[in-house]
């Protein structure tokens, strides 16, 4: 259903007050009566969306726009551009005189007066607008009343606009990041530049003020104990408590930017692994073990480290190395020799430390994500594992497997320690040698007491962070890797695009046809079957049997746009499914799996997760068709009592519930999955047929069974043979032949 369907037109010329004024109530009390909990105070906001929606984009469907709302809490200005956000516009705040706002700007969100600085406005304002200065309208939101029709604001206020977000036009999109070069990380790391550089200026200044340290000793030995200046250490006194005061609003500063940078970054680059996994191709994604897939989400936890933990800061504190070495050699002349040494020499063992890791860190990572995977499979079979007595054997698997993992994360954690270790051997010959050239310039009259104690300083400030950095290279290397599989993540292609433009308003008809479709999983593999030529027509229904493996899901799945088909075509609703989107073609047609997950929240959530829209009425419709409401209304809060744990192990109430989500879905073609043999006999059969008698009258129906009462209510039943061309003919025969 598209938000046309509420009366809206969206042709400029043609827009008039009390359309809009309809066409606005009517989406939200669609949206409110569903799943959109609205507190009073915020109806005027709540308005002023869907004022927007409609104008911006009529066509969207509504199942879209309630998906973009917030679960629940107060409906802001943040809330609205969010909730925009989610449906691919983007929004720009001016602030100014308002009634020089250009017609052609519009829609946009306006607030006036002590509205403009409020979270919650009371009486927000939409300057709607066409193409055509003549079609300019203005609706002013008080409470749940709209006015109609007002004169332009002449006053100052802020203006809120909204753009539609062209993915193919942003930074981090696959054909601007492959003519810049540049990964996907580094595209983000961009956006936060002029953070980054304050970060770099707050970093300089922190290192001029690091120099003052041993300048300020070499001043009190040299002109304060020595010829015994009066007064002199009082400014001196004056001036270290100056430095120190403007270090700790320096650090608190950079402390603030550095934990913000972190945040940020933890959310925009974990929202977009999280989608990027969704939005990937569903095979890849069944092929791929959940241990890797939660890896994939970890993965930005190494990054994190970078901006939250000790790198950045090492790296930041690099550029004093070379300022500390200007300044010693200005002090002690020839000793800026041994910090280079030593630099040179910490340099090449971290090169030659790294290369150690770099190896071992990918052997260490194998080895972690078997034993992630072990973990995983044990929990899901510890009843079977018990039962069969492999209690022991799984015991020493686990032995064999975690050793495995805690030598290659001991051999890891060795290297981290050498170059910790050798790291500090230089910097320990490092200071005896300063030590050993000081002494020698001072008996030669070349340099003072407190010029030596201001070199010993400085060193420490030379050969710090490339010491710091020889400590941390597995830390680094973890880094890098996980920055190159993100890169790797993102370059991977989407099955669906995160902004794309609304759902086709082509609804599928009701008609399925197979021409020559043969299905195998790998090239090395037989077919599941072949030559595959099937018509479904609208009204009819077709049952699919086979033995075990001969790949009657996988039909289904083929219709669905999951699995693709080695050889022939498939149309759904005379369309080639090449040609569709899979979201499009997923959200239009009814499929019943054969397990069903229940989530977390009330039986309306569970649901409504397939039709956000669907009104109490409706759904306690559903449950009595599918013989579900009985149980639901003895709970307290009926469709809102939240779903219990024995709930998740009821698999008869799972697919009854499963059942309802199908058919409570307006669509036209009805897929359902084979049901387990226990569910049908303890009565879901009963059900099962009514919902089959009540979708045959229009919808094209597909269902998989092995039962021959269901097999006699099909019109025609396909009976597969693996690696062979099915058979397709009346229950009858089929029924005879097997």
């Amino acid at each position: 259903m598209s938000l046309l369907q509420t009366g809206f037109t969206p042709d400029p010329d043609r827009i008039v007050p009390d359309v809009a004024e309809t066409a606005v109530h009517t989406l939200y009390e669609n949206l409110r009566a569903t799943l959109w909990q609205v507190d009073p105070r915020d109806e005027p906001l709540a308005l002023c969306f869907c004022a927007l929606v409609l104008r911006l984009d009529p066509y969207a469907s509504a199942r879209r726009v309630a998906t973009a709302l917030p679960v629940g809490g107060r409906f802001g200005v943040l809330e609205l551009c969010n909730a925009m956000a989610n449906l691919g516009y983007r929004s720009a705040r001016i602030t100014g005189r308002l009634s020089t706002l250009d017609p052609r700007l519009s829609p946009a969100l306006i607030l006036t007066g002590r509205d403009a600085a409020a979270e919650h406005p009371a009486a927000p304002e939409i300057r709607w607008a066409g193409d055509i200065v003549s079609a300019t309208l203005d609706m002013r939101f008080e409470g749940s009343q709209a006015k109609a029709g007002i004169p332009p604001i002449a006053r100052d206020g802020t203006a809120y606009l909204f753009q539609r977000i062209d993915e193919d036009r942003l930074p981090t999109s696959s054909a601007r990041r492959k003519h810049s070069g540049k990964g996907w990380f580094r595209v983000v790391l961009q956006r936060f530049t002029p953070q980054l550089a304050q970060i770099l200026v707050i970093g300089g200044c922190l290192n001029l003020l690091s120099l003052a340290v041993p300048l300020l000793i070499m001043l009190i030995y040299e002109r304060a104990l020595e010829p015994r200046v009066a007064g002199l250490m009082t400014h001196l006194a004056i001036g270290a408590g100056c430095l120190i005061l403007a270090e700790i609003a320096l650090r608190v500063a950079r402390s603030r930017l550095v934990l913000w940078l972190g945040a940020r970054l933890d959310y925009l680059v974990g929202v977009e692994i999280f989608e990027r996994l969704l939005r990937l191709p569903a095979a890849l994604v069944q092929q791929a073990q959940v241990s890797d897939q939660v890896a994939r989400i970890k993965t930005f936890e190494s990054i994190r480290d970078v901006f939250c933990g000790p790198v950045l800061m090492t790296a930041l504190e690099l550029p004093a190395a070379i300022l500390a070495m200007l300044a010693l050699y200005l002090i002690a002349g020839p000793l800026v020799l041994v910090p280079v040494i030593a630099c040179t020499l910490l340099a090449m063992t971290f090169w030659l430390i790294w290369r150690r890791v770099r190896v071992q860190i990918r052997e260490a990572a194998v080895e972690a994500s078997v034993m992630q995977q072990f973990s995983l499979e044990t929990f899901e079979k510890l009843d079977a594992i018990r039962l069969d007595g492999l209690s022991y054997l799984w015991a020493s698997k686990y032995r064999e497997i975690s050793g495995r993992e805690l030598t290659a994360q001991l051999r890891l954690a060795r290297l981290g320690n050498i170059g910790e270790l050798s790291g500090h051997l230089l910097v320990g010959l490092a200071a005896l040698a300063t030590l050993w050239v000081g002494a020698e310039r001072i008996w030669a009259d070349q340099m003072g007491t407190g010029a030596l104690i201001a070199s010993l300083m400085l060193i420490w400030r030379c050969v710090g962070p490339l010491h710091a950095l020889c400590g941390m290279v597995p830390r680094v290397e973890q880094m890098r890797n996980a920055v190159a599989q993100v890169d790797k993540l993102m370059e991977a292609e989407a099955e669906v695009r995160s902004h794309t433009n609304a759902l086709s308003s082509t609804r599928l008809k009701a008609h399925l046809e197979f021409s020559g479709v043969a299905l195998r999983y790998g090239a090395g593999t037989m077919p599941l079957f072949t030559g595959l030529d099937l018509k479904i027509r609208e009204g009819e229904t077709v049952a699919i049997t086979g033995p075990n493996g001969a790949g009657k899901t996988s039909i289904l799945k083929m219709v669905l746009g999951v699995h693709q088909p080695t050889l022939g075509t498939i149309r759904v609703g005379g369309f080639d499914l090449r040609q569709l989107r899979p979201d499009d073609l997923r959200q239009q047609i009814a499929y019943v799996p054969q397990k069903i997950d229940l989530f977390e929240g009330s039986f309306a959530d569970n649901l409504r997760c397939t039709m956000p829209l669907a009104r109490d009425a409706d759904l306690q419709a559903t449950l009595e068709l599918v013989g579900a409401w009985e149980a639901i209304a003895a709970r307290p809060d009926g469709l809102d009592a939240p779903l219990e744990r024995a709930d998740f192990h009821d698999a008869l109430l799972a697919h009854r519930i499963g059942l309802a989500r199908a058919m409570l879905r307006p669509s036209r073609i009805l897929l359902i999955d084979e049901m387990p043999a226990t569910v049908l006999i303890a009565g879901l059969d009963e059900d099962l047929q009514a919902c089959l008698r009540m979708a045959a009258s229009d919808r094209a129906i597909l269902f998989v069974t092995y039962r021959n009462d269901f097999l006699r209510r099909a019109d025609r039943v396909v009976a597969l043979r693996r690696g062979a061309p099915p058979i397709v003919g009346s229950p009858d025969k089929i029924i005879g032949m097997i």
